[in-house]
């Protein structure tokens, strides 16, 4: 977006879900068959003690589970230009090349979803071989903000600031486009080999 006071971003269109929904997409949520689990992973967790706090909450490990499940498409060939964009340049810092290698790396959209009200826009899941010769998947997690004054994820690992160009601007430039689409992906790349050294799994769900 061009740069402006914060509270003409209020008054405009392309602010808050509007501005996760066009880099992510969003969850499959009018499914009927999301809306039956939905509604069968809360009786379950309620019968646990679990207190839903809102109209689509659920304990963090079924919400991810719910999210991976009812993706808008492909995992391996997201719909949104930011996500693809940021998968690829991901994966080629990653060294994957071949189409085998590249579908080891997968982008899940959370937006509209339970997995929203844990503090998770998206994650990318990457699966890995271990120093044992395992196989593991581990995931690093963001958080999308047009917030100025929010400089690091509560929850995610990763913040993306609203500091994306939007191609819309009509002094868009491509080149700064790319240049954070970088930026992001170098950060993701080094979370992805700081978790794999560790032998880490899954989204670290034991921290929500």
């Amino acid at each position: 977006m061009k740069e402006g006071n914060f509270e003409k971003l209020v008054e405009n269109r392309y602010f808050g879900p509007e501005y996760e929904f066009d880099l992510l997409g969003e969850i499959k949520t009018e499914d009927s068959a999301y809306k039956k689990e939905l509604a069968m992973l809360q009786e379950k967790a309620k019968a646990r003690g679990y207190q839903p706090k809102q109209a689509n909450s659920l304990p963090f490990r079924e919400a991810v589970e719910l999210t991976k499940k009812f993706q808008p498409g492909d995992p391996t060939n997201p719909q949104k230009d930011f996500a693809r964009e940021m998968r690829l340049a991901l994966a080629e810092r990653l060294g994957l090349e071949s189409d085998a290698e590249m579908n080891r790396l997968k982008f899940y959209t959370s937006v509209g979803g339970p997995l929203d009200a844990h503090g998770i826009d998206g994650f990318f899941v990457f699966s890995y071989v271990d120093k044992e010769g395992r196989t593991k998947e581990c995931a690093v997690s963001f958080d999308v903000t047009k917030n100025p004054n929010k400089d690091e994820a509560a929850k995610a690992d990763l913040l993306i600031g609203g500091d994306v160009p939007d191609p819309s601007d009509a002094d868009f430039s491509e080149d700064e486009y790319l240049k954070k689409i970088e930026e992001y992906a170098k950060r993701g790349s080094a979370i992805f080999q700081e978790k794999m050294q560790r032998g880490e799994t899954g989204l670290g769900g034991y921290l929500h």
